[in-house]
């Protein structure tokens, strides 16, 4: 096998290390020869392999790390640090230089702490892949002999390390002397059990140092994701590579974040409260620092990203957002790939119809700031939503000043560092782009990600014109149907959708109607609206299928219509407003809530003259609401719950305003019916209380109190019946002669008294 091993020679290449012909050589002969490079899987967040993709400029500094292991003296050994950042590139110049060493016959071997649960698992996964790669080598194991005469030369230099570690310490106070006797105490647990730990024999280390060294190559181990592992081990492992790895020809590569292993250093003991940095640079000879990307880098590989992931949202608004995509990256292309997964419902839109730049900015303020995010969604974006730039003035006590404090705050970011300033000026740019958008368009452009539309706006009008050409009536259900296996939602919520949807486009007709001066222009509108509207129409009609029924039945259906018809009644083109008529009488006699549709009719009644849709859908509803109001006579504490619901309470204005629809002739006269019904006492007590109640209502609004006594007495006294005709406790007679005494003085004569009051007992107030 090392005879094989000895035959084999890199092929002759003598070219210049920075030519392009270099890159083409290493690219090639990593790839024959099958090794493993870290994280190099497909996928956003995979390393980097090639120069050719080296978008960062990462690749020198790949370069410089090879050059300083090359350039260490024979029979030494090498530990570089990588420090960055998650996120920051470090696995791809791993790669980098892994791409380097094997081009030049180096032997790399590749580890991650990442998942090691303790010092041992770490040290056998780390000679498991050395021994991995010394059988590809072919290298032929030493003799027992050979074996023993290994192990004695490495115990005896563990044994020499340990003395001279606890000879260091006598001289050394302070943080620095307790760490190394940490270190020291660590050495000597271990060496006696090295050969039963470590699966990788030393001759096989030493043959293989031996066999490189002819060729003047080198053993490059990486180990990958140390600030990944568990903090608790990180101590002990940097120990272990520091005292046990440090084979002559052998170079140690360790990536990791520094900030979060000192943490763990200081985690671990109060020894390295003040000494980590003196404690890393025993474990590390060189360090390499990957500096965050220049702007210029940043927008570069922001646009790249959004190119590989995002080509289906135009050019324009990728190149408008690139500016503002963070500095690490890692979240450039989870951003990016994010934003990715908008691909099947983008392409289901129309052009102009998603306001792409809102998206991307949106979806980086909540990746960056996800606390900060909800406030300015909810406070601050969306039409008719405050300033933020109107909370300049440090004096400023307005609601935009309390926002831009809420804001800021939950940002976690310091009042004078460059992220609260980036912040402050990526919230006002997307104020900017949503700034005439209404909430809804904004919720529903932001929810694209984990909701799929039934329908978009282009779809939609697809339909319309597809029915508007042919006109067959089994369309909107055939349609209704698609769109609810498009969005994986029931028929009932898709229809729902499909009849809001609908509205939207015709309110948006309507008020392009209003604002437009041309002939030509008006015309085509209005020839777009009535397509709308008779498509409509037959949406709501009685024959639909259940799900479309019930969607126009709701009230929520009905009463969006009646707002959205009445603000058009002004414009004046018949057949739009024929057709809403129709639509809305048709709805109305089907609405599961009719008493509130007729409350929402009430609103308008101070209009003059009352609008014509307003007047047809009151007629249809009206009985519903007096029928409500006749059955606060005949519900316990019916009167006084409703006297307690906040305004504004149509219901209790149907009861107390002398000219409702409660006191038709004919309600009157329902009304009298129910007072005089006898069925059991239980119910006569109820209708009892109730009346009292009533009355109370009445009196209470003085201003009308004296048109009801004219127009509505023999309602008043069947009421004030149906009062003294019950027994009441002592308590409720006290309540009772009261409102006598308060109806007398209205209505000027004597009411009768209850049986069981003396006629001549005064009445007090």
């Amino acid at each position: 096998m090392l005879s094989t091993l000895r035959k084999w020679k890199k092929p002759r290449v003598k070219v210049e290390r920075e030519e392009p012909t270099l890159v083409t050589e290493i690219e090639e002969s990593t790839r024959v020869q099958g090794v493993e490079f870290a994280n190099s899987q497909p996928g956003h967040d995979a390393a980097r392999l090639l120069r050719s993709e080296d978008y960062l400029d990462r690749w020198p500094v790949a370069q410089s790390m090879y050059r300083a292991i090359k350039t260490a003296p024979a029979g030494f050994s090498t530990r570089i640090g990588l420090y960055g950042e998650w996120g920051a590139g470090k696995t791809s110049v791993l790669n980098f230089l892994h791409n380097i060493a094997m081009a030049n016959e180096d032997v790399v071997v590749h580890v991650s702490a990442g998942r090691a649960a303790d010092v041992d698992s770490f040290i056998s996964t780390l000679c498991n892949k050395m021994s991995v790669e010394i059988k590809r080598m072919g290298l032929k194991p030493y003799g027992p002999a050979e074996r023993r005469r290994k192990l004695a030369a490495v115990s005896s230099s563990a044994a020499a390390v340990t003395s001279a570690t606890g000879q260091v310490v006598g001289k050394m106070d302070g943080d620095i002397a307790t760490t190394i006797s940490m270190g020291a105490a660590f050495v000597a647990t271990v060496a006696t059990t090295m050969m039963d730990r470590l699966k990788l024999t030393l001759e096989e280390l030493e043959g293989l140092r031996e066999v490189l060294a002819k060729r003047g190559a080198r053993v490059i181990v990486f180990i990958d994701d140390l600030d990944r592992a568990d903090p608790a081990i990180l101590p002990s492992t940097l120990m272990t590579l520091r005292d046990y790895l440090d084979w002559p020809d052998f170079a140690f590569v360790l990536a990791f974040d520094k900030e979060i292993i000192t943490c763990s250093l200081k985690e671990y003991s109060t020894a390295f409260s003040s000494s980590r940095q003196p404690f890393l640079d025993k474990i590390v000879d060189l360090a390499f620092e990957l500096e965050p990307l220049s702007a210029h880098q940043c927008k570069h590989l922001s646009e790249r990203a959004l190119a590989e992931c995002c080509d289906f949202i135009p050019e324009q608004a990728r190149t408008n957002t690139a500016q503002w995509f963070p500095d690490n990256p890692r979240k450039v292309r989870a951003i990016a790939r994010e934003l990715g997964c908008l691909r099947d419902v983008a392409v289901r839109h129309g052009d102009g119809e998603l306001k792409w730049e809102a998206i991307i900015l949106q979806t980086l303020l909540r990746r960056e700031v996800p606390a900060c995010a909800k406030i300015v969604e909810q406070r601050l974006l969306g039409k008719g939503k405050m300033a933020l730039a109107l909370s300049l003035g440090p004096d400023s006590k307005t609601e935009a000043f309390a926002v831009h404090q809420a804001v800021f705050e939950a940002s976690g970011y310091g009042l004078e560092s460059a992220a609260l300033h980036r912040l402050r000026q990526l919230i006002e740019k997307l104020q900017g782009l949503r700034n005439f958008q209404e909430s809804e368009q904004i919720d529903y452009e932001m929810s694209l990600v984990t909701h799929v539309p039934c329908f978009t706006q282009r779809e939609l009008m697809d339909v319309i014109t597809q029915w508007s050409m042919s006109h067959r009536d089994a369309l909107p259900d055939e349609a209704l149907r698609a769109a609810a296996f498009r969005g994986q939602t029931t028929l009932d919520i898709c229809a729902s959708r499909f009849l809001n949807m609908t509205l939207d486009q015709y309110a948006i007709c309507n008020r392009e109607l209003k604002g437009q001066t041309f002939k030509a222009q008006h015309n085509k509108t209005q020839e777009h609206a009535l397509a709308i509207i008779h498509f409509l129409e037959k949406l709501v009609a009685p024959q639909r299928g259940a799900a479309l029924v019930n969607a126009a039945s709701s009230l929520q259906i009905c009463s969006r219509m009646l707002d959205l018809f009445t603000t058009h009644s002004s414009v004046a083109d018949s057949e739009l407003r024929s057709a809403e008529l129709r639509i809305l009488e048709c709805v109305a006699q089907r609405c599961v809530d009719r008493a509130q549709l007729y409350y929402q009719c009430v609103r308008y009644r101070s209009e003059a003259p009352l609008p014509q849709l307003v007047q047809s859908v009151s007629d249809i509803t009206v009985g519903a609401a007096v029928d409500e109001a006749l059955a606060l006579f005949t519900t316990a504490s019916g009167m006084s719950l409703c006297r307690m619901q906040s305004a504004p309470n149509p219901l209790l204005e149907i009861v107390r305003r002398h000219d409702s629809a409660l006191y038709t002739v004919e309600n009157k006269e329902r009304l009298r019916q129910l007072l005089l019904g006898d069925e059991g006492e239980e119910r006569r007590s109820v209708m009892a209380w109730n009346c009292m109640e009533y009355l109370r209502i009445l009196i209470d609004r003085s201003n009308d109190f004296s048109l009801f006594c004219t127009h509505h007495r023999p309602m008043l006294e069947a009421c004030w019946s149906a009062v003294i005709g019950e027994e009441w406790v002592s308590s409720g007679e006290e309540q009772v002669m009261s409102l006598h005494h308060r109806l007398c003085l209205w209505i000027g004569e004597s009411l009768p008294l209850p049986h069981w009051a003396k006629a001549s007992q005064p009445t007090t107030a």
